[in-house]
């Protein structure tokens, strides 16, 4: 911000007002805020833990996938403990 100062004693009063309003102006703190629908926001932190939690899974060497029954029955398995680790956030 730049303020305009007259060096004259007539505008003492306008000059202080002037450097009051400039000190104020440069106390003001702005924050961008992205507007986001609070359902949206959830779905997308869920869908983000999801990724999350099949990192964690593809770490611990459980491949999440088609395959043969068994590995169809683990995928299940871990799907089934996945949404329930969700429900109990949303609690």
């Amino acid at each position: 911000m730049i303020a305009a100062l007259s060096p004259a004693d007539i505008n003492y009063d306008e000059t202080l007002s002037t450097l009051r309003y400039a000190d104020r102006a440069k106390q003001i703190v702005c924050k961008a805020v992205v507007n986001e629908d609070a359902n949206a926001k959830l779905i997308r932190e869920l869908k983000e833990e999801v990724q999350r939690l099949r990192e964690l899974l593809r770490m611990e060497g459980i491949e999440i996938g088609e395959g043969k029954s068994q590995e169809k029955c683990s995928f299940l398995n871990n799907w089934h403990l996945l949404y329930q680790h969700i429900l109990s956030r949303l609690d």
